[in-house]
């Protein structure tokens, strides 16, 4: 079965690629996890788009992971979502909406995989967030504000 890969897996592919994968493979684990689409003329445009977007991005690679990390290392970025009064989001925050915000801050994006969340967050506050690419970490505070 073909398919387009939507997000960049280290062990397959990035974003854009067609790939010819056995089609329980693409069913059961690549489509569900959002990493890949069936591979129609379609869905073939929208990731080459989202390619050519994320190119442009200015990804850090690994060789320059030191330095970003001592760049985010005690930055703080601010990310505003809905909440109830108890201030519980209506949507949780996840490693792609913390990248998003250090991409706006930093003009400079990382690959979602580096970011160590444990659980999406669903509150209202402060929270530090770990960023870890092979034996570099560093840390960034998350806070959470209603709109």
């Amino acid at each position: 079965m073909q398919v387009v890969l939507i997000k960049t897996a280290k062990t397959i592919g990035k974003v854009g690629d067609v790939l010819e994968v056995k089609k329980g493979y693409a069913l059961n684990f690549l489509i569900p996890e959002g990493l890949a689409l069936a591979a129609t003329p379609g869905n073939i445009k929208e990731a080459k788009n989202r390619a050519k977007k994320f190119d442009k991005a200015a990804i850090v690679d690994d060789l320059s992971m030191d330095q970003f990390i001592k760049e985010i290392e005690g930055l703080e970025i601010v990310i505003y979502a809905k909440a109830n009064e108890k201030g519980n989001l209506f949507a949780a925050i996840k490693a792609e909406d913390i990248v998003a915000e250090i991409a706006k801050k930093l003009s400079r994006s990382i690959d979602p995989e580096y970011i160590v969340l444990k659980n999406p967050i669903k509150k209202v506050g402060e929270y530090e967030v770990g960023v870890e690419a092979g034996d570099k970490k560093g840390v960034l505070k998350v806070k959470i504000e209603t709109e």
